[in-house]
Parts: C-alpha cells; structure tokens; sequence
C-alpha cells in the first residue's frame, strides 16, 4: 500500500514520535480489530466500555480513547473546564466565566501545546529556559487555572518531576493533564 500511493518506509531510531507514526500497531491489536471491523455497535456503549477495560488492565482512574495525543490533551483540557457543565460544554471555546487557563513548563513548551487553545483556554508558561521551581508552579495556579498539563519526555534536567507537579497541583484541587503517549507501551 505504501508503494503505491509512494510513501517512503523510514528507519526510527528516535522511539514513539507523532511525526513518524506514533508506534507500530501490535498484531493482537490488529486482530482484535479485524475481529470486530464487521459489526455495528451502540458507539457510546462502546466507548464507555472499553474506556472502563482500559482502565481496569492499566490501573488507572478512567480512561477514554481518542485518535491521537492531541485529542486527548483537548478533550482532557475541556473536561476540566467545564466540570461536566453541559451548558459550559456547548459553549466552548466561548470559556468566559469558566476556569480557563492552563499551566505548562517552558521545558515542556512543543509544537503541539498551543492546540489546546482550541477550547478557549490561555496557555500559562512557567519556569525559564534552563529550570522550573516549585514556587513557578506555586505561584501560577489560581481561580482561573483548569489544569497543569505535563508533557512526559525522556529525562529532562530542569523540568519538575511529574510526582512534585501531582502533589502541588492536587494539594490546590488542580487536575494534573499528563501526555505520556510515548510512555506506552509498556505500561
């Protein structure tokens, strides 16, 4: 198929990036989709669903898929802002009277952060280009902040660490928006 639209294969040697794919799909993956590819489903049954079986085999909260990262970031960062409003939900990205900032370190800064303006909301950039203190996160969170959202990259120096974010951002009733798509898998 590649061959014939002529897109040319490449060899990663840079691990799980968006630009290159994302990752390969897993042949289980692949088979578990040809095994339902020729049915209709109830499609909000079936995201629940398999939200709650992801959920339950990674150990987490709740989860939800998307067709990217980036959807995920802006659908994450709405829900936030709006707090299951659903007058709220149709108003975005009309964000007036809702939380409506976002906190993300300089470090963190990446083509794809300013996206999450789609819902309205304002990007807050903490930190330097070299570090970021606890009291940059400290001080940025007010009434208007919906989320801290935290990109997962390979060790970083200077970057607070994911755990200090959690625990300053949750010590001020903030959600925590962590895109560690790269990070899977494994989990």
């Amino acid at each position: 198929m590649l061959e014939e639209i002529g897109v040319t294969k490449v060899i990663n040697c840079a691990g799980t990036l968006t630009v290159l794919g994302g990752t390969t799909v897993d042949p289980e993956v692949i088979d578990s989709m040809k095994e339902i590819a020729g049915f209709y489903v109830d499609m909000p049954e079936f995201h629940r669903k398999v939200g709650e079986y992801l959920a339950r085999i990674i150990g987490c909260e709740s989860a939800f898929v998307v067709n990217g990262a980036e959807a995920g970031l802006v659908i994450s960062l709405a829900a936030c802002m709006t707090r299951g409003d659903l007058r709220k939900m149709t108003r975005l990205p009309d964000a007036r009277g809702m939380r409506d900032e976002y906190i993300v370190q300089r470090l963190h800064r990446n083509m794809y952060d300013s996206n999450l303006r789609l819902t309205g909301a304002t990007l807050v950039e903490i930190g330097t280009r070299s570090v970021t203190s606890e009291k940059d996160l400290e001080r940025a969170i007010n009434s208007k902040t919906a989320a801290v959202v935290y990109f997962v990259y390979d060790p970083q120096r200077g970057v607070l660490p994911l755990d200090v974010v959690c625990r300053i951002a949750h010590g001020r009733r903030v959600p925590v928006i962590a895109d560690a798509a790269a990070e899977l898998p494994p989990v």
